[in-house]
């Protein structure tokens, strides 16, 4: 399941579960997604963040290294 309603375009980068936060909280709704969890809902604009076009472990590595203050851009390339 996928949000999409309302997208606000000032949405903090990561935000996968749509709290305004970017957060552990967002990798475990994304782990969630990508393992096929059932009734799961995501900011479908905030999952592929390494631009690559599929959303997958790299954008949850991504995510991590952002969330851990690493020097990195979520987003399209």
């Amino acid at each position: 399941e996928v949000w999409t309603g309302d997208y606000d375009l000032t949405t903090l980068a990561g935000d996968v579960n749509g709290d305004g936060k970017t957060n552990i909280s967002d990798v475990s709704r994304y782990l969630q997604k990508i393992a096929g969890w059932k009734n799961v809902t995501v900011d479908i604009h905030q999952t592929d963040l390494n631009g690559d076009g599929s959303e997958n472990l790299s954008d949850v590595t991504l995510l991590l290294k952002h969330i851990a203050g690493w020097n990195v851009t979520l987003g399209k390339k």
